[in-house]
């Protein structure tokens, strides 16, 4: 079991996420994270046409009217497709726990023991609802407006001065190609597991 997360104290953080270089074009991805006591507050926004991203469907009938508010199944390979990510670390411990995050509502959480290494699911973090909402925008071509807001609650607690994170997602296009974003990344290649592009939000 990783040794993660939470502190005592609220905190909020925006980020806009940065596309990997790549020739597709650039979309408006916002996150924030918000930490309140054990909950975790995760939002991820596009602001942009939508309408060649490929969005996976609901796997669970959607309850009526409003945002849809549920929760998906625990699933693997997410990140194959279009897929929202965030890691956590400590900056003293090797460690880390990834979530995959799906439009579907679907999700995952990982812990490993380095990079890369020791892949198991993680237990002391648990994904407790899921909003998704799409909105049609007047003055933007297609589906224009994307959003998910997770509420994830931690077991463990830890100082937020030893917390990193690094925010990420995986865009899928219907022809195929997919783009990546993230807080931060490398020079050569968008590597979400590098711990040397997360970032502190102390």
């Amino acid at each position: 079991m990783a040794d993660l997360i939470i502190s005592i104290k609220t905190l909020k953080t925006y980020y806009k996420l940065k596309k990997f270089k790549d020739n597709s074009k650039d979309i408006n991805l916002n996150t924030s994270i918000e930490i309140v006591d054990n909950l975790i507050i995760l939002s991820y926004s596009i602001s942009s046409d939508i309408s060649d991203i490929i969005i996976p469907a609901i796997s669970l009938a959607p309850p009526k009217g409003g945002a849809e508010t549920q929760l998906g199944k625990r699933m693997d390979d997410l990140w194959k497709t279009t897929c929202f990510e965030v890691f956590l670390a400590s900056k003293t411990k090797k460690s880390y726990i990834e979530l995959n995050l799906s439009p579907s509502l679907d999700y995952n959480i990982y812990s490993f023991s380095g990079n890369r290494l020791g892949m198991k699911e993680e237990e002391s973090l648990k994904i407790v609802n899921i909003e998704r909402e799409v909105k049609e925008m007047p003055n933007i071509k297609g589906n224009n407006s994307f959003s998910l807001k997770f509420t994830i609650i931690s077991n463990n607690t830890i100082s937020i001065n030893d917390l990193l994170i690094n925010i990420s997602s995986v865009i899928k296009y219907s022809n195929g190609n997919s783009s990546y974003y993230a807080i931060n990344h490398g020079e050569n290649k968008a590597d979400f597991h590098d711990k040397r592009n997360f970032v502190s939000i102390s």
